[in-house]
């Protein structure tokens, strides 16, 4: 590996922070006590779990001793102290799980977890200190660092990079569904692309979902959701709310979904059919626009892949919508005539 092992550290540290605020934003977009506890719980467990071998007796103890007890349901509970410990926690977890210190012969190891919770703040800073003087003292340490530190915290590097694009982009759609523009434009700020409008937002979104789809998770509601929602500006955002993350086998069983029983969603997406098809074009030129965002300012260029299948949904998901709106007013149609002629 090329990167030296002090650079590494500040690409982690940069990569938690960065979801560390994204994590605090999309809690502050849940009512719910106990959800807010849930997704606390959810997200520091995703990082544990990977991170911590079960090997290091100071990590064990220590995460114990602060995670081990439920979270209290208490009206006070300190929601945004509880986030900052679990990432400080991640930190000095990267540290003692990959020896860190012990393998820059610092003699800054052992039971300084246990001294105060001041002390384990610092010891992250410690170990970025200690990098950056030992790298390039000779090149046999740097060689030693780097076979024997830097592959384990190149793993956690990844980890996270992948876990953060996530965290970012769950945080996007949180705002997007919510519709509330401020909401919106601080999600976009934790990706990069600053500030622009909620219909190339909710293409960015669309991209997102398609580099899950391409990478053989799909989730085809969410396909589909972002597909008319950037059709509509964001105008249908706040009708499929219960339907994000729900499991279906293609894009037209997600549709068909919608037009069960004659649903009330159904019934709102053909009225909304005129503007749909008017901006079909539009959309598509959206999601090229985005892809380039999401390229050039957050340098995924895996957003570039998915063009021309999310072109092609899109025309899909517009064609099918026809067939099932116009079913639907028929059978509102038929079911007036019917009435009509009892009367």
């Amino acid at each position: 590996m090329n990167m030296k092992l002090i650079d590494l550290l500040l690409e982690i540290e940069f990569l938690l922070d960065v979801q560390k605020k994204s994590c605090i934003f999309q809690l502050s977009l849940i009512e719910s006590q106990e959800q807010k506890l849930s997704f606390i719980k959810n997200f520091r467990n995703d990082y544990f779990n990977r991170l911590i071998s079960g090997e290091n007796r100071v990590v064990n103890e220590n995460v114990e001793r602060r995670f081990g007890k439920k979270l209290i349901y208490e009206s006070d509970y300190d929601f945004l102290n509880e986030i900052n410990d679990v990432f400080t926690y991640i930190k000095n977890i990267l540290v003692y799980e990959n020896n860190l210190l012990d393998g820059l012969n610092e003699g800054f190891f052992g039971d300084i977890w246990d001294k105060t919770k001041e002390v384990a703040g610092n010891v992250w800073d410690k170990a970025k200190e200690v990098a950056g003087n030992v790298w390039d003292k000779t090149k046999e340490v740097a060689g030693q660092v780097g076979s024997g530190i830097k592959s384990g915290l190149q793993s956690a590097a990844n980890f996270i990079k992948e876990k953060g694009i996530g965290t970012i982009f769950e945080g996007l759609r949180k705002a997007l569904m919510s519709g509330v523009g401020t909401a919106i434009q601080i999600a976009l700020s934790f990706t990069g692309v600053g500030a622009i409008a909620v219909d190339v937002a909710w293409a960015i979104m669309l991209n997102y979902d398609l580099f899950m789809m391409i990478s053989g998770t799909p989730n085809w509601f969410n396909i589909v959701i972002d597909i008319l929602c950037l059709l509509t500006a964001g105008g249908l955002g706040k009708v499929f709310g219960k339907w994000v993350g729900k499991s279906a086998k293609s894009l037209s069983d997600a549709i068909s979904w919608f037009f069960k029983g004659e649903s009330a969603v159904g019934k709102v997406i053909v009225k909304w059919m005129p503007k749909i098809e008017q901006f079909l074009g539009w959309g598509k030129s959206k999601l090229k626009q985005a892809a380039n965002f999401i390229v050039e300012k957050m340098g995924l260029n895996w957003a570039k892949n998915g063009i021309n299948k999310g072109i092609t949904l899109i025309d899909d998901t517009v064609k099918f919508l026809k067939t099932k709106t116009l079913e639907l007013s028929k059978n509102v149609a038929g079911k007036t005539v019917t009435t009509l002629s009892k009367s």
